[in-house]
């Protein structure tokens, strides 16, 4: 009887952690305001911090059941071509129902949470020439582009090659920054191997 009632309760987290397209709930004026306020006081301790690059990360989805707070995370770059800070990220265009990158602004990146009541953002800066490699890797659209798998699943394997979600691109990312691969292009094989 126990196995039943596992598969039903795998199923059904399974299922919940599928509805990253479900529309979310419209946030209020007052939750719009909060986050729009949340968003200028992270980036003016960006701004303030001396660096170029931060790791940020949110709460989006609701992840409590697995124990995990964050569900989204990126690059924060103060050389964006986009606007200052914007985050560099994977997104899934649900329209389109394939993986994307996007460079979004703060303050978008922050409304993207399904519960702004809980809402969580963690902001990591690294030694100086970490950041510097993570920099020229991140502001790299072709080496972007080329760790950008073609199936998203929120839930993909860290190490698998089939799916790929957020959290994903940006270790391999990592990867790419960190690991010793002079002019050679970089496969997400190599990256992953890398990281193991």
């Amino acid at each position: 009887m126990v196995l039943p009632i596992t598969l039903l309760c795998a199923n059904a987290c399974h299922a919940d952690v599928l509805r990253y397209c479900d529309a979310p709930a419209p946030l209020t004026a007052a939750q719009q305001d909060k986050l729009l306020r949340w968003g200028a006081l992270i980036k003016g301790e960006l701004e303030n911090s001396g660096q170029a690059v931060a790791l940020v990360s949110r709460s989006g989805l609701d992840l409590k059941r697995f124990d995990q707070r964050y569900s989204h995370a990126g690059v924060s770059l103060k050389a964006s071509a986009n606007t200052a800070w914007s985050v560099r990220q994977l997104y899934y265009a649900c329209d389109e129902q394939k993986p994307r990158l996007y460079d979004q602004g703060l303050a978008g990146f922050l409304l993207g949470t399904h519960d702004p009541a809980i809402g969580y953002v963690s902001v990591i800066f690294l030694p100086d020439t970490a950041a510097q490699a993570l920099e020229r890797a991140a502001l790299n659209n072709r080496l972007g582009l080329s760790l950008l798998g073609t199936t998203y699943s929120a839930n993909a394997y860290a190490f698998g090659l089939q799916y790929q979600n957020c959290n994903q691109w940006l270790i391999e990312m990592l990867a790419s920054a960190w690991g010793e691969w002079g002019a050679a292009e970089l496969t997400r094989k190599q990256a992953q191997a890398w990281l193991k």
